[in-house]
């Protein structure tokens, strides 16, 4: 989501987004929710390096070095493969 990552670039903690929440279903708020209660806490360090580890990241990032600037997409085909075989 290069709006979002732009959007926040820089910073080492979002106190403040703009949307919504009560346009999401019970069960996205649930979602959410579980999201926020287990990463929450992460800091922004150790959200990325988790981030960097996972085969989406780095099949997104092809052959690119440690370092290197990429702009592919990460899919939601490939975030639900992944994400989905660890439940």
């Amino acid at each position: 989501m290069p709006e979002l990552y732009a959007r926040h670039r820089g910073q080492f903690s979002v106190s403040a987004w703009s949307g919504n929440p009560k346009a999401l279903t019970k069960d996205e708020r649930e979602t959410v929710d579980s999201v926020i209660e287990f990463y929450g806490g992460k800091s922004s360090d150790w959200l990325s390096n988790l981030t960097h580890r996972e085969a989406p990241w780095k099949e997104a990032r092809g052959g690119l070095r440690a370092g290197d600037r990429g702009n592919a997409e990460i899919t939601q085909a490939a975030m639900a493969e992944y994400y989905g075989s660890l439940g």
